[in-house]
């Protein structure tokens, strides 16, 4: 590596770093990072009746991998249980502040551009590397997950290294044959297909897709395709084994909850032929061009236009250079588009992708921006067009960098109005509480967002008649101290 690119990569990642780390614990948790917090903790925020409470009802808590289980179950079974049991282990050693349940996505994201940049500067050059550590370090959905207590960000980086394994291992049989190597990579490789998997089911289509480029390409290649097969048919056993003995739980629990997405599924039917058509479209795009949209929803549709126009110009560009394609975008192009397939099926049929959040494209948009990179450097090679990719890289930093900037200076659709109040709630009523004392709330989920933040036990009474969206401890004699307010705020 030259010194003048090794400079360049160290300042991209020390601007990747200062982008991922500000703000880190300054935003108070969102919905889906409560139930991270609750469900590696062992507890439950929805009363359900399958549910025993025994930590609300003065007993000791515990975290428990039944109580991790039974809680992801409930609350979260479309993500696998690895994350949850992780960031138990994790809460344990540095506890449960904001900062902290964030903290590993930010490190998985550093990570990712790490082995995203050794990955594409092995297989594409120096030039098409750094394109892609450019725009993978501005990348405002990547950003954004490196700063959310969630698993995208860890399946994101686990998922991109299988992919690097992967190639490894198909390296491996087309040279001289050491099966000591190939051993140590195969099992890497279903380790880390078994931690994917288990960080979120979505990922599956990662490794779909690389099962499609080895049967369509490969498939000669007995030797190859036994062992990449072999390691298919050992995860598909344990993750049988996991299904029959707790998975399919999930889907009971699910059962009592479906009216969150399934009705309001049916309620938009109406405009089926306008709606959902419109955002398999505009899914199409999203993914091909590896725009962060925010929420469809949230967002302003036509800021997306300039960027999608000069990514159909570059593609454009691309084919008139007559350029044989690279084995390692045919993959890509398998992949990205088996998550495109799967993502307009779940509109087709009222699934849960009916925003179009880019959480289910998020495994797939590094391989878009890998071939976006190598689109333009193959231009660059040739001196034709030189203008319209500096132009092309140049919105999508400043479009990132905007992206960035408001997301940090205003409230957005997920996140609160008020910083995390159950700390603050936690600490006044270890300093008041007494044996025989209530906490009592209109929101069920207060009592165990409050048990997260004190390592007392407290009898809790969820009154859903209350008039004020306050918690308050029911002393003996019915004297009543406020413990949080939240004055009609979000939360």
């Amino acid at each position: 590596m030259h010194l003048k690119t090794l400079f360049s990569v160290i300042v991209i990642l020390i601007i990747s770093v200062g982008l991922r780390i500000y703000g880190l614990g300054d935003r108070a948790l969102w919905a889906d990072e409560k139930v991270s917090a609750l469900c590696s903790n062992g507890l439950i925020g929805t009363p359900i009746k399958y549910i025993n409470t025994a930590y609300l009802k003065g007993e000791t808590k515990t975290k428990s991998f039944s109580e991790i289980k039974k809680a992801t179950l409930i609350q979260d079974s479309g993500n696998g249980l690895f994350y949850y049991l992780f960031l138990s282990q994790w809460s344990d050693w540095f506890g449960n502040s904001d900062y902290s349940l964030r903290f590993p996505s930010f490190i998985a994201g550093i990570l990712f551009l790490l082995v995203g940049y050794l990955f594409v500067k092995k297989r594409f050059g120096d030039n098409t590397a750094l394109l892609f550590l450019i725009s993978s370090s501005v990348f405002s959905l990547f950003i954004i997950y490196s700063q959310t207590g969630r698993s995208y960000e860890l399946a994101l980086f686990t998922t991109f290294l299988s992919t690097y394994v992967f190639w490894i291992l198909l390296d491996s049989f087309g040279n001289e044959l050491n099966k000591g190597k190939i051993a140590v990579y195969s099992i890497t490789y279903l380790c880390l297909l078994c931690i994917s998997m288990f960080l979120h089911y979505y990922t599956f289509y990662i490794f779909a897709g690389h099962a499609l480029y080895l049967t369509l390409h490969y498939f000669k290649n007995r030797k190859l395709i036994f062992v990449f097969f072999a390691i298919y048919g050992v995860f598909t056993l344990l993750f049988l084994y996991w299904m029959m003995n707790g998975g399919l739980e999930g889907y009971t629990f699910m059962a009592d909850r479906n009216y969150l997405w399934v009705l309001k599924a049916k309620e938009s039917g109406t405009y089926f032929n306008l709606l959902f058509f419109t955002k398999a479209f505009i899914t199409f795009l999203v993914s091909m061009t590896g725009v962060y949209m925010d929420y469809i929803r949230g967002f302003k549709v036509y800021l997306l236009l300039p960027y999608i126009i000069v990514s159909a110009i570059i593609v454009f560009l691309f084919f008139k250079t007559k350029h044989k394609t690279n084995k390692v975008i045919t993959l890509f192009l398998y992949t990205i588009l088996i998550q495109i397939g799967f993502a307009i099926l779940m509109i087709l049929k009222n699934g849960h992708v009916l925003s179009l959040s880019p959480y289910y494209n998020i495994f797939t948009i590094p391989y878009v921006i890998i071939i976006l990179a190598f689109i333009s450097n193959e231009i660059l090679i040739k001196r034709k067009y030189a203008k319209a990719i500096v132009l092309f890289y140049s919105v999508f930093v400043v479009y990132n960098l905007i992206f960035i900037y408001f997301y940090h200076s205003k409230k957005n659709i997920h996140h609160s109005e008020v910083n995390n109040p159950y700390v603050e709630a936690a600490m006044i009523l270890e300093k008041n509480i007494n044996q025989g004392d209530t906490v009592v709330s209109r929101q069920w989920i207060d009592g165990p967002l409050i048990s997260l933040y004190t390592k007392k036990s407290f009898i809790f009474s969820n009154n859903p008649n209350l008039e004020k969206d306050e918690i308050y401890l029911n002393k003996k004699g019915n004297d009543k101290l406020t413990i949080l307010n939240l004055e009609g705020k979000r939360y």
